[in-house]
């Protein structure tokens, strides 16, 4: 399938609303050394500050718990999620 990618990054996240960004701009930049096909899978885990603002400027996928449920259920969520 020319639409799945060769590796998915799973990041869990509560709360970062002033470091996702920097997160995904170091992560997108390192990965431009590579000729691999990647996704960046966000599991936001309910997050209450402006994480979910910040994450819809993003070109990452985003996949949101309603509420937090814990950093083990949210990469268990990612893994289930990913497509790489």
């Amino acid at each position: 399938m020319a639409d799945t990618p060769y590796l998915s990054i799973v990041i869990p996240v509560y709360n970062e609303e002033k470091v996702i960004g920097l997160l995904i701009d170091s992560i997108n930049k390192a990965m431009r050394k590579y000729q691999r096909s990647y996704e960046i899978l966000i599991v936001n885990d309910g997050s209450t500050d402006k994480t979910p603002d910040v994450l819809t400027k993003t070109t990452v996928r985003v996949v949101n718990h309603p509420y937090n449920i814990g950093n083990g259920a949210a990469v268990k969520t990612g893994i289930r999620s990913a497509k790489g």
